[in-house]
């Protein structure tokens, strides 16, 4: 000891916990003097308990399952524990719930769930893929699991929703693509739920980097809808499966068939001279499917030195829901001018010029005096009629008044004209002109 007081250090451990002692300490002088202090030392520490998973399969641009664990408390712990994944192929990601940062207490562990995603160029293989918690200042923890990535397709239908008269065909458009190096063959076929005639062609693809294409052609003798699934199948040791949902509608040709046209805004303000632009959708009934016969469509009620317009002037049969413009463009008005006619008198002032040498014509011409006075006449005659009628020294030019200022009501019908029930809605609209 010194009077300044003597350093030294205790080294100990244990497992986590609090534990505590008391220091002792014994002198060597002949009364072996003795002092005792207490301590308490507190040993921290965390649990990350195995995933619930010890391997995992997915394919690419997929979302895992949940990926369930804990995180404990062990002894007084009290801090912040970072979670995270190592070992991942390029292209996919892991997810942490509720958070990626959680707090763990003494007898009150958090229950965390992990997913991982993956692109859909993730690169196929087995990899050892680690959950990561770490804490400041102190150790991490590591759980261990196998992911294994396999190739994969797309499946896709333009057309999902078709419909037929009963006893004729519709087909959907499909395509099958290769996603990160998927090289078996897939097998194509239509869901439970199908038609009665219902059939994939080819039935067997093999998917491009680009898409390969397929039809799946189908009819009915019955008039009713069929919700189903085009069903994909690899023909690789995980079966690589995927499905898309359809629906065919079989009609009666017979059969009334309704649809609605719906603007966006019935009633739009423009100033003269500016251009309105109605949009709206014509849609056949929800259990319709699709227009069974063409769709004409009309306009009446346009304003006056107006010109309206339709983007479509008809919609195909086998058309689903289709988005409409109708354009009034106003014209604005222009203000009369002025126009000179003093050039047009110039020809009057030189046949007057000539007349006084009429006088002193020679008397065998004389007798062409009272055709070229009759010819003076008419050229007067004409000079006056294209002035106006008048020594005004002036014409004016006919104005164009634009498209008047007002309230006009505008109706846009649609009409199925080809089907026996000849279905007809209207879309009634407003234009204000100001």
């Amino acid at each position: 000891p010194s009077s300044s007081g003597a350093s030294f250090t205790v080294t100990a451990s244990a497992p986590a916990g609090v534990y505590t002692f008391s220091l002792h300490a014994v002198g060597s002088d002949s009364s072996s003097t003795t002092h005792d202090a207490a301590a308490t030392l507190n040993v921290v520490d965390f649990n990350l308990s195995s995933p619930s998973v010890s391997k995992l399969s997915m394919g690419a641009s997929s979302a895992s399952a949940p990926i369930s664990f804990q995180v404990s408390a062990a002894g007084p712990f009290s801090e912040a524990v970072t979670l995270s994944c190592s070992g991942l192929p390029s292209g996919a990601a892991c997810n942490f719930q509720p958070s990626s940062s959680i707090n763990p207490i003494p007898g009150t562990p958090v229950d965390a769930v992990m997913t991982i995603t993956t692109a859909a160029n993730t690169i196929p293989g087995t990899f050892t893929v680690a959950i990561v918690a770490s804490a400041a200042n102190g150790p991490s923890k590591k759980q261990n699991f196998t992911l294994t990535v396999g190739s994969d397709y797309s499946l896709t239908i333009n057309n999902p929703s078709v419909v037929a008269v009963k006893n004729t065909s519709a087909a959907f458009q499909g395509k099958v693509t290769n996603l990160n190096g998927y090289t078996a063959a897939v097998n194509l076929s239509c869901g439970s739920g199908a038609p009665p005639t219902c059939t994939a062609a080819p039935s067997s693809v093999t998917p491009a980097s680009d898409g390969t294409a397929f039809t799946v052609t189908m009819s009915s003798d019955t008039v009713q809808s069929y919700n189903f699934q085009v069903l994909a199948t690899g023909s690789d040791a995980l079966k690589v499966s995927h499905s898309v949902p359809v629906v065919f509608t079989s009609t009666n040709a017979n059969s009334n068939f309704s649809f609605s046209i719906d603007p966006n805004s019935q009633s739009e303000s423009i100033a003269v001279g500016e251009t309105a632009k109605f949009q709206m959708s014509l849609s056949p009934c929800t259990l319709c499917g699709a227009f069974p016969n063409t769709v004409t469509l009309s306009t009446s009620g346009c304003p006056p030195l107006s010109t309206c317009s339709l983007s479509h002037t008809s919609v195909a049969a086998g058309a689903g829901p289709t988005a409409l413009s109708f354009t009034v463009q106003t014209t604005a008005a222009v203000t009369a001018s002025t126009l000179s006619v003093r050039s047009e008198w110039y020809s009057l002032y030189a046949i007057l010029v000539w007349i006084p040498g009429l006088m002193f014509m020679e008397r065998r011409k004389a007798r062409l005096l009272p055709a070229l006075l009759l010819l003076f006449v008419l050229a007067c005659l004409a000079l006056t009629i294209s002035c106006g009628g008048g020594l005004e020294g002036g014409r004016t030019a006919s104005a164009n008044p634009g498209t008047p200022a007002g309230s006009y009501f505008l109706t846009v019908t649609a009409a199925m004209n080809s089907s026996p029930s000849t279905p007809t809605q209207t879309a009634d609209l407003t234009l204000i002109v100001q």
